[in-house]
């Protein structure tokens, strides 16, 4: 004998801004932290080219040793943690978050070419490297920010209207 499924509530599907409000309230509170990264990394790089525009090639090294490592730590928790997170949160970013994670790959290889050069006491060639690396990155964070920012907008716009969207259901399925 066939059931008449009518009857029986059907879970409703619930709109891609309510799938883990947990996870963007963790998204919306590292956005800052994000922030506040890359003017720590910002200063740290700040300081390694004061070195080496006034010829301490030795601190310089030191400088941009406790930089790499701070940039490296910074790249990872983004492409581990934050990227991922934002991908299953906001299937619309792929592209640009996958634009962003291979710039940190392509900066990676930058800096480990500036660490050699430094290593070798090039002073100019690594000066030139290190100001074409800053640029890159600084546009790089402003892009991030701003991709990290729409991110967590939109979030909060859909949240805005999900709870009518909700009401709706629920009167919805109250008639059926």
């Amino acid at each position: 004998m066939d059931r008449d499924d009518r009857s029986t509530p059907r879970p409703v599907s619930e709109p891609a801004a309510q799938v883990d409000v947990g996870a963007r309230h963790r998204m919306r509170y590292e956005a800052p932290r994000i922030s506040r990264q890359h003017d720590q990394l910002n200063s740290l790089f700040a300081a390694v080219l004061g070195s080496l525009y006034r010829d301490a090639v030795h601190c310089a090294h030191a400088e941009f040793v406790r930089f790499a490592d701070a940039l490296e730590a910074h790249f990872s928790l983004e492409d581990r943690l934050y990227f991922p997170a934002l991908h299953g949160l906001r299937p619309d970013l792929t592209a640009p978050l996958d634009g962003l994670a291979d710039e940190h790959e392509a900066m990676r290889r930058k800096v480990a070419e500036i660490r050699a050069l430094l290593c070798a006491g090039e002073r100019e060639t690594s000066r030139e490297r290190l100001d074409a690396l800053a640029d890159r990155l600084a546009d790089h964070e402003a892009r991030e920010e701003q991709l990290i920012a729409r991110a967590n907008d939109s979030g909060s716009r859909a949240r805005a209207r999900a709870p009518a969207g909700d009401a709706e259901r629920r009167v919805h399925r109250e008639e059926s």
